[in-house]
């Protein structure tokens, strides 16, 4: 997990708050973990928590 404060300079159509935060978190499965429905059913939780109080997904390749 990763959080920071977040400089943001002149980019074209780049959404950001006054006070931007990055918020990261890369999860992966493991043997006799949750299945990957379930994994993927916190993930939204989580985005929709996010998404309430103003979070914004990047989608990244």
């Amino acid at each position: 997990m990763l959080v920071k404060a977040l400089t943001v300079g002149p980019v074209p159509m780049l959404r950001s708050p006054a006070d931007p935060v990055l918020f990261g978190l890369l999860r992966t499965a493991s043997p006799g973990c949750r299945s990957v429905a379930e994994m993927t059913a916190a993930d939204r939780r989580l985005y929709a928590r996010a998404a309430a109080v103003g979070g914004t997904r990047y989608p990244t390749s």
